[in-house]
């Protein structure tokens, strides 16, 4: 992983926290599933059994500040249903692997 990368998740680390049990992630429980320009995704598991959180980390320098990062826990407030992973799988087939072209232009 590169300096860039671990630097994310140290920040990630510093502010991400287990919304069952309240307490900080290691850094060995935080992994990095994608990025877009300056937004990761950040996939947390609990090593106390909690379930995964998936959050989007977003980094931004503005003219030599210091970097700033603000995030969004994304919290599943219903359990999964078996239709739920089978809706899931369908639309991961059909997903061309372009999150550029998914989500158009962001700028």
């Amino acid at each position: 992983m590169s300096n860039r990368y671990e630097d994310i998740i140290l920040q990630a680390q510093k502010i991400i926290y287990c919304p069952a049990c309240g307490r900080h992630y290691e850094v060995s429980e935080i992994k990095l599933r994608g990025c877009l320009d300056n937004a990761y995704i950040l996939q947390t598991i609990c090593s106390h059994g909690h379930a995964p959180l998936m959050t989007i980390f977003v980094t931004s320098y503005q003219n030599g500040a210091e970097k700033s990062q603000v995030h969004k826990q994304v919290e599943n407030k219903e359990k999964l249903t078996t239709d739920d992973v089978i809706k899931a799988h369908q639309q991961i087939e059909k997903f061309n692997g372009d999150f550029a072209k998914l989500w158009g232009n962001l700028e």
